[in-house]
């Protein structure tokens, strides 16, 4: 239903098969990662609360980096992923479960996603899942724990989001077709919280990222919780919104994610300054306190 939904405005602005130009890939680049921010933000309405500015904080952000000529943006380009996002080697029951929840959900959808399906992949019986969970909301709600544990939003990874290279790096892994999986997972999981009380409260803590640690650093001014907010929301909605965008088209071949993302990143060090590194130095001290 989705798919039907939206096809048409895909094919008609989001889809190029001629990229080859700077221009037109800057253009293309820019549109789906607009478009990828709007729904998320559509999903994450019904999720969080905001407060009554932030829209026109997400404006001044998205206007700061749509008029960065395309021509002046330095190319730090990305480097192709040698290996899925999620590709766990460890070999414990809830480990591998997680794993063959996310591929299964993945690959045939929330709803077609049983039990029996998910114990075939992880190669055990549904008897040993329900050993560990009361349902498959639960261990999908897992999964979903798992695979955000390595995501940017984690404390030790989210203080070097704003390094060259960094952020683009991360759009074009979240895109990449060895990647697929995990976009399409990741949309099953946020459609079916719309009607499942589990995963939504799963998504709502995660959704919130590090943002729910701002209020426990010290020394920290107003403005500057403000600041890391910001920056937790916009990089939150641009990473599942491309994912979601990437899930539908199914390949984003012809976007040159420096083109959005280096402009971004610069749009938030400006307002930022030498306050970034203050702030960093926070978080990770914070992180080494939550670690002992």
């Amino acid at each position: 239903m989705l798919l039907e939904e939206v096809e048409p405005f895909i094919d008609q602005y989001l889809k190029r098969q001629e990229c080859s130009s700077p221009v037109a890939s800057s253009a293309v680049t820019r549109a789906i990662c607009v478009y990828g921010i709007m729904v998320a933000q559509i999903i994450y309405s019904y999720h969080n609360d905001r407060p009554d500015d932030y829209l026109d904080t997400l404006r001044a952000r998205l206007l700061a980096t749509l008029l960065a000529e395309p021509s002046e943006v330095v190319s730090v380009g990305a480097v192709t992923p040698t290996v899925p996002f999620l590709d766990n080697e460890r070999v414990d029951l809830q480990t591998r479960l997680a794993l063959a929840t996310y591929q299964v959900v993945g690959k045939s959808g929330y709803t077609h996603a049983t039990l029996s399906r998910i114990a075939r992949r992880a190669e055990c019986s549904t008897g040993a899942i329900y050993g560990l969970y009361s349902s498959k909301e639960r261990l999908v709600a897992d999964s979903y724990h798992l695979a955000i544990q390595r995501r940017w939003s984690q404390p030790t990874n989210f203080t070097g989001i704003l390094d060259e290279g960094a952020l683009t790096q991360l759009l074009f892994e979240t895109g990449h077709p060895m990647n697929a999986t995990w976009c399409n997972y990741l949309l099953e999981f946020s459609l079916a919280t719309a009607f499942n009380p589990v995963l939504l409260e799963t998504i709502s803590y995660h959704t919130s990222g590090v943002s729910k640690m701002i209020p426990l650093l010290q020394g920290l001014t107003d403005d500057e919780r403000l600041v890391l907010s910001d920056v937790v929301t916009m990089i939150s909605l641009l990473t599942h919104g491309l994912s979601y965008v990437s899930a539908v088209c199914g390949s984003l071949e012809c976007s040159n994610f420096d083109q959005f993302a280096e402009p971004l990143r610069t749009a938030f060090l400006s307002n930022v300054g030498a306050t970034w590194d203050r702030l960093c130095e926070q978080i990770n001290l914070f992180a080494e306190q939550l670690n002992t």
